[in-house]
């Protein structure tokens, strides 16, 4: 539930872990393998081989995508051209960092009058959430996904919440749906989910604020003792978690190639 919808097949070794969502073909994880080694030039033919060998029985599957670790310091400020080191023009390349708080490096909320956290538990809580994934989704058209697919998506997180997997936090200000973010828990880690801020809110701080007093939420949990976002690099949602407390640990990188 941490790293993956209900209906997401996980298979691993301790070289690589499979992911197989059959539901959503076109889903991200639809046949996505990561490496737990450093993938190369030299060694790209090999893992691609894996993913024939571990995925390529699945039908209607839009995308190849391989993924690994690198740790902090093996990447310069901007991000490296991966196509150009794999020479794979048809290759897509994907650069994220990986985030992490703890209870000593958050920052105090600031107080903002007419603030209010919520935790989602409705129906009508979850179908407000997935309005606001649709209207992200409406003003920002680069986005690979579609209103189809964001549902499904949500109906995903909000099955997680239900099997207790982690809870949906709504910020409201001055009872106005302004922001949300879902905070799912594993092994002492509280991961964040979907941070969104609704179009007609942004730029007001409320994304920050949400993820304060989210995090102050998660840290009450005496098992967890590091939470964990992921974002795209040097972005301006990163930007946001680092003021709020967070600092880089890693990058996730990917190579993707549409099939279809």
């Amino acid at each position: 539930m941490f790293v993956r919808p209900p209906t997401t097949q996980v298979s691993q070794d301790d070289k690589y872990i499979a992911y197989r969502t059959p539901a959503r073909s076109d889903f991200w994880w639809g046949a996505y393998l990561v490496s737990r080694d450093v993938v190369t030039k030299d060694s790209l033919p090999g893992v691609l081989l894996e993913w024939e060998k571990r995925l390529g029985d699945l039908k209607d599957i839009k995308k190849k995508i391989i993924q690994w670790e690198l740790p902090l310091g093996d990447l310069p400020v901007a991000a490296p051209d991966l196509t150009s080191e794999f020479n794979d023009p048809a290759a897509e390349a994907h650069v994220n960092s990986v985030l992490v708080a703890t209870p000593v490096t958050i920052q105090s909320a600031f107080a903002m009058p007419d603030v209010t956290l919520h935790e989602a538990k409705s129906a009508a809580d979850f179908a407000a959430i997935v309005d606001m994934a649709i209207a992200d989704l409406e003003c920002t058209p680069e986005l690979p996904a579609t209103a189809d697919f964001l549902r499904w998506k949500h109906g995903q997180f909000h099955e997680g919440v239900k099997q207790g997997g982690g809870k949906w936090w709504m910020l409201k200000f001055k009872g106005e749906f302004v922001a949300n973010c879902g905070l799912f828990t594993h092994k002492r880690i509280a991961r964040f989910r979907e941070v969104t801020t609704h179009p007609q809110w942004r730029c007001r701080g409320f994304a920050r604020i949400l993820c304060q007093l989210v995090l102050a939420e998660g840290f009450k949990d005496p098992t967890v003792d590091q939470a964990v976002v992921i974002s795209e690099h040097n972005s301006s949602p990163e930007r946001i978690y680092k003021s709020v407390g967070f600092s880089p640990t890693s990058f996730q990188v990917a190579l993707q190639w549409d099939l279809k």
